[in-house]
């Protein structure tokens, strides 16, 4: 597939919007772990490719920073609520192409400005 999807619930007791919201936001949380796992695997390659050697240091810099870029083009696609089981979900979705660290230059692009 061409993006990546993720899915969070949120309890409806506690009225719709605040399900809406943490169901928002938990899938966004799972999303990010999703990212996570395929930022890291990429940035470990290239980082072996140009220093021949695990450099941790590096590593959690460029994931970060990736990590941070690609969850901004996060959308939540799509909200459910199903009464009878009391929750309601929320589907985030971000391209893959995002995950793909062309945008990372050298590693140091992202340490300009904390957001």
């Amino acid at each position: 597939g061409e993006h990546i999807f993720a899915t969070g619930y949120g309890d409806l007791a506690k009225g719709l919007y605040l399900c809406q919201h943490s169901a928002d936001l938990a899938a966004r949380v799972e999303l990010s772990k999703l990212v996570r796992v395929q930022v890291t695997e990429k940035s470990v390659d290239r980082i072996r490719e140009r220093t021949g050697k695990d450099a941790e240091q590096d590593i959690e810099v460029v994931r970060e920073g990736l990590v941070n870029e690609v969850l901004t083009g996060v959308r939540i696609v799509n909200r459910n609520v199903d009464k009878e089981a009391g929750t309601c979900s929320s589907t985030a979705v971000v391209p893959k192409k995002n995950l793909s660290p062309t945008s990372v230059s050298g590693g140091d692009a992202n340490l300009s400005a904390p957001r």
